[in-house]
């Protein structure tokens, strides 16, 4: 494999740093869309979201965090403290 080519190892890019491929950051924004234009969202589908977004943010921080604020900003609420129980 060449050195300028994208080298990715279970979905992960690996070329200079490990990164998550802007394919699957797009993926979560389409879910977080769909979400929104769903009406009622249940607990499950938030978890899965939550999950989805954690796995971002424990390899980027920065993508990590920048998803959550725009599922926060797009579904106009806090996930996370909307996921905790009652």
């Amino acid at each position: 494999m060449y050195s300028s080519d994208r080298q990715e190892v279970t979905g992960l890019v690996c070329n200079k740093k490990v990164n998550i491929s802007n394919e699957r950051i797009q993926k979560i924004r389409k879910y977080i869309l769909y979400l929104a234009g769903k009406g009622e969202i249940f607990p499950i589908e938030l978890s899965k979201l939550v999950g989805q977004i954690e796995f971002v943010k424990a390899i980027s921080k920065t993508k990590g965090k920048n998803l959550l604020e725009f599922a926060a900003r797009v579904l106009k609420i806090d996930i996370l403290t909307h996921l905790t129980p009652k």
